[in-house]
């Protein structure tokens, strides 16, 4: 679909029902008897706007290369042609602004019972234009959900399996898939998706640096964490580019010290990338030879840094840093 014709189409709609709400507020006060069709006419305009910003932003985020657009051309009939969807609704609603500027007050029955009945066609295409957001949204969250059970397929697999069980066990490192589950199964659809449409983000996506987010507690930075996570391991899906995540957690003891925070780091990255589990085996290789000690927090950061070395590009999401134990 091509959003531009798409988005055409929608801001027209948009610009007409705007127009048409400051008509009807405008002539509020001389029709007495019509105060109820024009509240209603005022609250069916708004939650068209509403409907239809909502699928502007559909529009405008539509990629025909990927899953989240399957419903691209039933979008793009709904949107596009004389006879789509919004072209008649454009119509219903300059019909509606050209009844409300008839002067002759006597004729407002009449008008009142033409109005009634666009009104009731205007209502049932924001309806079906609702229905197809709601659609598109679910692809979305089905394209997510799908991202992340290939991604925990993968890591559970090639974490536990018997060639790798015994250096990973002996890594030790925290769980962050369970905390990513359990953020997301906290999160409705769409949640924190501004986010990642923001120039900061994008920013943050194509070039070296950070992205401080910060908030007061309980204000879903969680929630933006794992919102950011899932955005980009659904972007970055090749073998040259790392998403590695961890949360810091002040209720669960394996999850507040640094050593956790990079020990998750390095597994992540090993078992995406075989450089960077070579470089995992080195660090154990060392250890033993060293009468079996673990690593230090130095040689877990050495170690860090330089699986990061074996990928071309790495995005690195931590949640509640201020959460970690050491400072």
């Amino acid at each position: 679909m091509e959003a531009v014709g798409g988005a055409a189409a929608i801001l027209q709609l948009i610009d007409v029902a705007l127009k048409t709400t400051i008509q009807v507020y405008k002539i509020y006060a001389d029709f007495r008897d019509a105060k109820d069709t024009h509240k209603r006419l005022a609250r069916e305009m708004r939650d068209l706007v509403r409907v239809l910003q909502q699928l502007l932003d559909v529009v405008l985020d539509s990629d025909p290369d990927k899953p989240k657009s399957g419903h691209a051309e039933a979008l793009r009939e709904m949107l596009e042609g004389e006879d789509s969807i919004v072209a008649c609704c454009q119509k219903d609603v300059i019909e509606v602004s050209n009844l409300l500027g008839e002067i002759p007050s006597a004729s407002w029955p009449i008008r009142k019972r033409k109005i009634d009945r666009i009104l009731s066609n205007i209502a049932s295409t924001r309806a079906q234009l609702g229905l197809a957001v709601q659609t598109q949204s679910m692809a979305v969250v089905l394209d997510i959900r799908r991202t992340l059970d290939r991604h925990e397929s993968y890591m559970r697999h090639y974490v536990e399996s018997e060639s790798n069980k015994a250096i990973f066990g002996w890594l030790n490192p925290p769980d962050v898939w369970e905390s990513l589950k359990n953020a997301l199964q906290k999160r409705q659809p769409g949640t924190g998706e501004w986010l990642t449409k923001t120039p900061e983000f994008e920013y943050w996506k194509r070039n070296p640096g950070s992205l401080w987010l910060s908030g007061m507690p309980g204000a879903g930075k969680t929630i933006m964490s794992s919102t950011i996570v899932t955005f980009m391991l659904s972007e970055a899906q090749t073998s040259a580019s790392a998403v590695v995540y961890s949360y810091f957690d002040f209720s669960n003891e394996s999850q507040q010290e640094a050593q956790s925070f990079l020990r998750t780091c390095i597994a992540q990255l090993a078992a995406k990338n075989p450089a960077a589990y070579d470089i995992l085996v080195g660090l154990r290789n060392r250890c033993s030879e060293a009468q079996g000690q673990q690593p230090g927090l130095e040689e877990l950061l050495e170690t860090t840094l330089a699986a990061l070395g074996c990928f071309s590009q790495a995005f690195v999401v931590v949640d509640a840093l201020d959460e970690c134990s050491e400072r």
